[in-house]
């Protein structure tokens, strides 16, 4: 079986436990953008519920969480592997890119919670953490063009960039 069609497999079914993370994603979301804050008790119940499923996944061979497996055999097979991996990738990527920003610029360009909050997104997804971070980033930055082609100070952005 490819690895599009298992994925596919593992994602049907599981939309019902999707609700209470999402709550809490929009949640989070609203806090950031209004304090530019992420509250760890919002981001440690994400967190928790990620831990529970992967673990419930595990023993029961239901498909809860990770939402995306990667492979039907070997151990990315293994929701709680799968989940650890993921949230280890990413959460270490994450810290590693506010870091390397933090030496760079000598100051925080992406706080410790937003790392935390993708170490959880890595939980949820394994190594498509990755993908969707990857997506989220295409669209922040075509929303900035879109906006820039609005307002007119497109020739500003090379500055901005840069800053």
């Amino acid at each position: 079986m490819s690895f599009t069609r298992a994925a596919l497999k593992r994602w049907r079914g599981t939309r019902a436990h999707i609700a209470r993370p999402l709550t809490r994603l929009l949640a989070l979301s609203l806090i950031d953008i209004a304090h530019f804050r992420l509250p760890n008790p919002l981001v440690g119940s994400l967190a928790a519920l990620g831990v529970i499923g992967a673990s419930a996944a595990q023993l029961t061979g239901a498909a809860i969480v990770p939402l995306v497996g990667a492979t039907e055999t070997g151990v990315f097979a293994q929701p709680a592997a799968v989940a650890l991996i993921g949230a280890l990738a990413a959460g270490g990527t994450s810290m590693a890119v506010a870091e390397g920003y933090a030496r760079l610029r000598k100051r925080e360009g992406l706080g410790m919670g937003d790392v935390k909050l993708l170490a959880v997104l890595g939980l949820f997804l394994g190594l498509y953490a990755f993908l969707a971070l990857a997506l989220a980033s295409v669209m922040g930055v075509l929303v900035v063009l879109a906006l820039a082609a609005r307002t007119r100070i497109a020739r500003v952005i090379p500055r901005l960039l840069l800053q």
